[in-house]
């Protein structure tokens, strides 16, 4: 099963479950060089900086359910890379939704908090 990292409002077990029923939560996960970008509607995308890191939560992934995630980021690039776990470094799946005009509001800031307090990151 594929791993998958991620760093938006799937990142609390009860979103992630929702999509993919079958995900099992493996624990916090760093995606290295990365900045995080909100951009609204419970959605980010992260840009390279070679200063900074994304947090976010990876999970094992049942391949039945990934194109569930697909279809939740249509458009996104999906990818693989390396991030790094309590137990080293692994690479995982992320999509990156391309990035929008519109601003993200106070809103969409507080549910990706949100997420991260479920996830146990804040």
């Amino acid at each position: 099963m594929p791993l998958y990292f991620a760093y938006n409002t799937l990142m609390g077990e009860a979103a992630m479950k929702a999509l993919a029923p079958r995900a099992q939560r493996l624990g916090p996960a760093r995606l290295p060089r990365h900045r995080l970008i909100p951009l609204g509607q419970g959605l980010a995308t992260v840009r390279r900086d070679p200063r900074r890191a994304v947090e976010g939560m990876l999970y094992d992934i049942p391949f039945g359910d990934i194109p569930a995630l697909d279809r939740r980021f249509v458009g996104a690039t999906k990818l693989t890379q390396p991030v790094i776990t309590a137990s080293g470094a692994k690479r995982a799946l992320l999509h990156l939704p391309g990035e929008s005009n519109a601003l993200p509001t106070a809103k969409d800031r507080m549910h990706l908090a949100e997420a991260a307090r479920s996830a146990g990151l804040a």
